[in-house]
């Protein structure tokens, strides 16, 4: 047997059918096509990163920028939205049954402090891999993941 990868991590995983977060389902509303030309995005990502983040105080304009740059031009706000409206949990819900099927050592990891997936989606989510251990990283949330997996390469 060819084994292709070793051991899977998935942190803070969007899976099953708790995907998206209303946050960004919202997005699917038509009146959106127009709102969006509008919209100041750096503020919609400081928004979404206080929301986010554990740590209030590393929330910056300079970050913000940076999620924000790829979507500042009108075609880049339409791709926002066409990216946004793309994500369906029926996608994740087509390969649920296959997950049982998954051998290969699996480390689901979970910041416990997760405003937009839930520490239970992350359980949830390792009771359908029998191959997983499910680890929660105190104050941590999804926008700490490469720390994540830095503090458990260790």
């Amino acid at each position: 047997m060819c084994v292709l990868v070793a051991i899977l991590f998935l942190i803070g995983s969007a899976g099953l059918d708790y995907w998206p977060v209303p946050q960004v389902a919202r997005l699917k509303d038509p009146r959106w096509d127009d709102y969006i030309m509008k919209v100041n995005l750096v503020e919609g990502f400081m928004e979404s990163l206080r929301q986010g983040m554990v740590r209030k105080e590393r929330v910056s304009e300079e970050i913000a920028e940076k999620y924000a740059s790829p979507f500042n031009s009108a075609e880049g706000k339409k791709a926002y939205l066409r990216a946004a409206r793309a994500l369906d949990y029926r996608d994740t819900m087509k390969i649920a049954e296959d997950l049982k099927n998954i051998e290969i050592p699996t480390i689901i990891m979970w910041g416990e402090e997760d405003n937009f997936l839930p520490v239970s989606q992350g359980k949830r989510l390792s009771k359908v891999i029998n191959s997983s251990k499910f680890i929660t990283v105190t104050m941590q949330s999804i926008f700490c993941l490469k720390m994540i997996l830095k503090l458990f390469l260790r």
